[in-house]
């Protein structure tokens, strides 16, 4: 895949869906393209240090810098995950290598962590900010190439974004 301008408008926009998949090999292609807007912020989370809930919150408080107060539990990332005022940007990506990986040991917490990332896109995307109206907040599960079965992973490829 090039870097489909339609996909590229979406990651820059505050439309659902949020969640997207793509095939990993087509990241470094989405990424270069994103990198010449530099105000968005990109984050990138490895999915095998990801495996169980506990796995997950650790990485995304590395990788994010979550402040020292972050308690480690869904709340707590549900209100850290809205605000990232430490890291200010007109628009933000979170991007998953490996989502093969993402909460392999926990599989009960797949749900629960789609479901929070989709609440924190749908904030960002309602905030204000003086002239703004909403700011993108987009997550990429980076899948192998023959595993890009959306009903697998409960959401849709970003190549199919249009």
């Amino acid at each position: 895949m090039k870097a489909k301008s339609s996909a590229i408008r979406h990651l820059r926009s505050t439309k659902a869906p949020w969640i997207s998949i793509l095939r990993a090999a087509d990241w470094p292609a989405v990424r270069n393209v994103l990198s010449t807007y530099g105000d968005v912020r990109i984050f990138e989370v490895e999915g095998r240090n990801c495996q169980t809930k506990s796995a997950l919150l650790s990485e995304f408080a590395g990788r994010l810098t979550f402040p020292d107060y972050f308690g480690r539990n869904w709340d707590a990332f549900d209100e850290c995950i809205q605000d990232l005022e430490w890291v200010a940007a007109s628009g933000y990506l979170v991007v998953i290598a490996n989502a093969d990986r993402l909460l392999e040991k926990d599989k009960d917490n797949y749900d629960v962590f789609l479901d929070s990332m989709r609440t924190a896109a749908k904030e960002w995307a309602r905030r204000q900010t003086g002239e703004s109206h909403g700011i993108p907040f987009h997550v990429i599960l980076l899948v192998p190439d023959g595993d890009m079965v959306a009903s697998k992973w409960k959401v849709p490829p970003l190549a199919s974004i249009t």
